[in-house]
């Protein structure tokens, strides 16, 4: 395997040139086989990497340790997600859900997955994730191998005529203008007591000394269920005025609920534990007893002026993550 950090979501598909690219890709569990499915559409080296370290190793790993099984009623949720993987200007965009095998064996979900390259996330959040909910919901009303690989090829085809239609992402340039305020009334719970704040505080008091092969950083951050993809965009703009933007960082909420699971980083099998398990296991990082200090507070408003306005926080400040790739 290639390493992680120097190679995922930093593909050159032979004929890029300039053009957004989008890649369509599907993997896991369906009644169509009777075992995993045969992969579809993994044609970039991070569709790959993203079935190992999503699928293999992290669902893979934790069904094989059992972790979830312990977990009772109140702790354990279902497999359904949406995910985002950032390292801009590459991005990949999924869905995942609970799923069965042709021999009816249910542990594992099935997965759907866009890469793209020179997108914004903005127009992603907008275009492919409705498009990944009717791959899902077509899947999901068939049981023939053959029309599953029919409906991804489908999709895939449609999203390459949809990214004609798009502008590119502009590396460096300001970030798109978000409904930061709309996002904020809907997450009250979490601006509560400073929650926010605690966020930052949390972020930035990690120890962290992140580069191959050293342990990735996990935060669980309020989430609104009726804007999975707003919560999404936004705390992938806010994390990313505090980490190296060269950083891999995955983003999963499970659909319904009122989370957002980030790690930064290169994720080990245990790390994925997060996917199934409730609040009553991992707390939210705003519900912290981290101390909020006025600086934070102050510089907490700050950023979020930035992000309503587009713009990003001035300063030549190294955050925690910047000697990842020292």
């Amino acid at each position: 395997m290639k390493s992680f950090f120097r190679e995922f979501l930093r593909d050159e598909p032979a004929g890029a040139g300039e053009a957004p690219q989008i890649f369509l890709g599907a993997f896991g569990k369906h009644p169509g086989w009777n075992d995993h499915m045969d992969d579809i559409g993994l044609e970039t080296e991070s569709l790959v990497a993203a079935k190992k370290n999503l699928y293999i190793d992290g669902i893979g790993g934790q069904i094989s340790s059992g972790a979830w099984e312990k977990l009772d009623a109140y702790q354990q949720i279902p497999f359904h997600h949406v995910f985002i993987w950032s390292r801009p200007p590459q991005l990949l965009v999924g869905k995942l859900w609970a799923s069965r095998d042709g021999k009816g064996r249910s542990l594992y979900p099935m997965i759907v997955c866009a890469h793209t390259i020179g997108i914004s996330l903005g127009n992603a959040m907008e275009g492919i994730l409705p498009c990944l909910e009717h791959v899902r919901a077509k899947t999901i009303a068939t049981k023939s191998a053959d029309e599953v690989t029919a409906i991804v090829t489908h999709f895939r085809d449609a999203l390459r005529r949809w990214i004609g239609e798009v502008g590119e992402a502009k590396p460096g340039g300001p970030r798109p203008i978000m409904d930061v305020a709309g996002f904020l009334s809907q997450i009250e719970f979490a601006t509560a007591n400073d929650g926010l704040s605690k966020v930052l505080a949390e972020v930035r008091g990690r120890d962290f000394r992140a580069r191959a092969g050293e342990p990735a950083e996990r935060f669980r951050l309020p989430g609104s269920a009726a804007s999975p993809e707003l919560s999404l965009e936004f705390w992938e703009h806010f994390l990313a005025t505090q980490i190296d933007p060269a950083a891999p960082v995955f983003f999963s909420m499970p659909e319904g609920q009122y989370w957002v699971d980030a790690i930064v980083g290169e994720p080990a099998p245990a790390d994925l534990f997060c996917l199934r398990c409730s609040p009553r296991v991992i707390p939210l990082s705003n519900d912290s007893e981290v101390k909020v200090t006025p600086a934070i507070s102050a510089e907490t408003q700050s950023l979020l002026d930035h992000l309503k306005a587009g713009t990003a926080p001035g300063g030549d400040r190294k955050s925690w993550i910047s000697r990842l790739f020292r």
